[in-house]
């Protein structure tokens, strides 16, 4: 029973990340039950306040293909769910992250479709 309300609230949490936001800030997530679905946990593991986040084919981030974050910035220690768009260029793909002082970090070759967690570290 336990493990059903488990899998109830997880269904209901990912539906509603995905009706409402790309990317949510949570804390305490299980992350490797994402797995099987469009989503993954981004970590951040560096001082920096994450701001924006995306996911492109090529190596040169593009202006509008930033990913909401509603609630704010991923701020260090903080893990949000994020959805990456993988319209384009297939399933690996550079993502690329914006932190608050307005610098972007890349990390090639990154497979959005079947991960279920992405650590952002140090650069």
């Amino acid at each position: 029973m336990k493990n059903l309300l488990s899998a109830a609230v997880l269904a209901l949490g990912i539906s509603l990340f995905s009706i409402n936001a790309n990317a949510q800030a949570v804390n305490g997530v299980n992350c490797s039950a994402l797995s099987g679905t469009p989503m993954m946990c981004v970590k951040n593991m560096t001082s920096s306040p994450i701001v924006g986040i995306q996911a492109v084919s090529g190596n040169i981030f593009s202006p509008t293909a930033w990913i909401n974050i509603p609630g704010g910035p991923i701020l260090p220690g903080q893990t949000a769910i994020v959805r990456f768009n993988a319209w384009s260029g297939g399933c690996m793909q550079h993502v690329v992250v914006r932190t608050a002082t307005g610098m972007t970090h890349s990390y090639p070759f990154t497979d959005v479709c079947h991960s279920t967690s992405f650590n952002v570290v140090g650069w």
